[in-house]
């Protein structure tokens, strides 16, 4: 299989909000739980555990059509930080994404040849507009500054959710019997207020399901992934990364990360 070329850089993501939300919210997000094998050695250790992997999707994933479904590469398209009609929506869609990616990582999860990975649930959570200091900048102009106040407390005293309340639907989806494979629970479901919700109809039926299958190897191909199977390896979370791109995303958490020399 051969891999796709992505023009992602450091560079790329300092100068480009939309190939930011791209890389984190989509490439990291597949990264960090396909090089997570702790997830499955916690589901052999006996027959009374059972690990959960919960995704941060959004309500405005319902906000896109996604368009680049409709070129002949998805990744190639969110990577061109030059397709204004690509990029327009971009946050929308990586979180759409994150819907299709988990509903995939479900199926694949389930229809694995070692039972370990069938004790795996995966969910994607919604956790509403929450009012929190994510996002703001020390370095920012005053007079911006002062206007991002100004609007954060106008949006977080009439619109959103404090932390804590934020915090209720993943917890929920994290630890709650019921949305445990283990007591019934479908995998792949997507939660928002601690309950079931409707997904964009684009993730709905065989044609969502086709969408995000097809998402599913065109992202392997991206992070160039070689999925290795074996007597104690996970044909589909145990994988190796070869390419440049996982240092370059690595080096780039390394740099947005704020005042790490302070910790």
């Amino acid at each position: 299989m051969q891999a796709i070329q992505l023009t992602l850089s450091i560079q790329v993501i300092e100068l480009t909000t939309s190939v930011y939300w791209f890389a984190t919210n989509h490439l990291g997000t597949v990264l960090l739980t396909l090089l997570l094998p702790v997830i499955r050695m916690t589901a052999s250790l006996n027959d009374f555990t059972y690990p959960r992997i919960i995704t941060f999707a959004s309500e405005v994933h319902h906000w896109t059509q996604f368009s680049e479904k409709d070129t002949p590469s998805i990744i190639k398209t969110m990577d061109d930080a030059t397709n204004i009609a690509s990029i327009k929506d971009r946050y929308q869609v990586t979180k759409l994404m994150n819907v299709l990616f988990t509903r995939s990582l479900a199926r694949h999860l389930q229809e694995s040849r070692h039972p370990e990975d069938r004790k795996i649930t995966v969910q994607v959570i919604n956790p509403g507009l929450v009012s929190s200091k994510l996002g703001k900048k020390k370095d920012e102009p005053l007079l911006q500054r002062i206007g991002s106040t100004i609007v954060h407390g106008i949006v977080g005293g009439i619109l959103a959710r404090n932390i804590v309340e934020g915090l209720n639907t993943t917890v929920y989806a994290a630890v709650a019997p019921e949305c445990g494979i283990e007591n019934g629970a479908q995998t792949g479901q997507y939660y928002s207020s601690c309950r079931a919700a409707k997904v964009n109809p684009i993730v709905e039926g065989e044609a969502g399901m086709e969408l995000a299958e097809r998402l599913w190897h065109e992202t392997i191909q991206a992070i160039e992934m070689k999925i290795e199977e074996g007597p104690s390896m996970n044909p589909i979370a145990f994988a190796r990364p070869r390419s440049r791109l996982f240092n370059t995303l690595s080096s780039w958490l390394y740099l947005v990360l704020p005042d790490r020399g302070k910790e």
